[in-house]
């Protein structure tokens, strides 16, 4: 195995790592918010406020829960095997804007309320 495909086999591992990592958040977030609202716009409104926690702490623990943190010297990290897995976790890590963007565009629908229309037409016994 020459060098140029195990540079490029460690930054896909690491990049499908965040990129399933994504999917699953993206999955327990939308869980999580069925459970805790009854209505439509409740579950769209606690799933989009679980996912931006989600996010944050996404950004700040995720190369840490990999294993990719740590004190490293400049030259290691752009250089080598190391720099492959943290070019390939820097752009999975970008992979939960996508799972954001669907969150806003999942929107409830609206449903019209037949109520209304069901005592309105209701004859009158006083006629």
């Amino acid at each position: 195995m020459d060098t140029q495909s195990a540079f490029l086999n460690q930054a896909l591992a690491a990049f499908l790592r965040a990129a399933v990592l994504g999917v699953i958040c993206y999955a327990l977030v939308s869980i999580v918010a069925r459970f805790h609202a009854t209505t439509g716009r409740g579950i769209y409104l606690r799933r989009l406020v679980l996912l931006a926690i989600v996010t944050v702490l996404w950004w700040f623990y995720l190369p840490a829960f990999l294993g990719y943190g740590g004190a490293r010297q400049m030259v290691e990290v752009t250089s080598g095997l190391w720099g492959a897995k943290q070019l390939g976790l820097s752009y999975g890590m970008n992979t939960i804007w996508a799972w954001v963007v669907v969150a806003l565009i999942d929107r409830p629908k609206l449903r019209p309320n037949n109520s209304l229309q069901a005592t309105a037409a209701a004859p009158s016994s006083y006629d």
